[in-house]
C-alpha cells in the first residue's frame, strides 16, 4: 500500500527504535508518494543498497531517469564539482563552491575563533584555482583533467606564484 501525502513539508519525522519498522511502514511509502506524484527526489541511503534498490525500481517503472552517485560501488556515476561552473568566468559558482569546500574542511566543526583575513583569503584562492582549472579545459579544448585533481595539482605547483604573474603577461 501506498501512503499519499499531497502537501509533504520538510521536517516529517519517523521515531521508533531500531528495527521497529520505520523505514518499511513510514519511509518508503513516502517515497512512493512522491514518485507517484511525479516529486524530483534525491535519496540518501545511510545501509546503500537496500532502500535503493525498491525506490530505483518503482520509479523506474514511472519513467524517471535515476542516477546513483555511491562512492566506492560500481554502479556509481561520477560526481565532479566543477561541472557546476558554466565557464572560467563563473566566478559566483566558483566563490560559492569554494566557501563549501573549506568549511567542508574545517576540522573544527565551526566552534574555533578564526582569522578573518586568512579565512577569506583561503576562500578566494581556491576560487582563483578552480577558475584556472577550468580555463585549462577551455584552453585545451579537452575537459579530461577538469576536476579537483587538477585543482589540487595546480595548488601544490613549485612557485604558483610566480607562474601566475607569467602566465597572465
Amino acid at each position: 500500500p501506498t501512503l499519499y501525502v499531497p502537501d509533504a513539508q520538510r521536517g516529517i519525522a519517523a521515531i521508533g527504535a531500531a528495527g521497529s519498522g520505520k523505514t518499511f511502514s513510514v519511509i518508503d511509502p513516502l517515497i512512493r508518494s512522491a514518485l507517484d506524484q511525479g516529486f524530483p527526489m534525491c535519496l540518501y541511503d545511510f545501509k546503500y543498497p537496500a532502500q535503493t534498490k525498491r525506490a530505483v525500481a518503482y520509479a523506474m517503472k514511472r519513467g524517471y531517469t535515476v542516477r546513483v552517485f555511491a562512492p566506492g560501488f560500481p554502479e556509481s556515476e561520477i560526481c565532479n564539482p566543477l561541472d557546476l561552473l558554466k565557464d572560467e568566468e563563473d566566478a559566483i559558482a566558483a566563490g560559492q563552491l569554494s566557501n563549501v569546500i573549506n568549511r567542508n574542511f574545517d576540522r573544527s566543526g565551526g566552534n574555533a575563533s578564526s582569522d578573518k583575513f586568512f579565512e577569506e583569503a583561503g576562500d578566494s584562492l581556491i576560487e582563483g584555482i578552480l577558475l584556472v582549472t577550468k580555463a585549462v579545459s577551455t584552453l585545451t579544448g579537452d575537459d579530461k583533467y577538469c576536476d579537483l585533481m587538477m585543482a589540487q595539482a595546480i595548488l601544490s605547483l613549485d612557485r604558483l606564484p610566480l607562474r601566475l604573474e607569467a602566465a597572465s603577461r
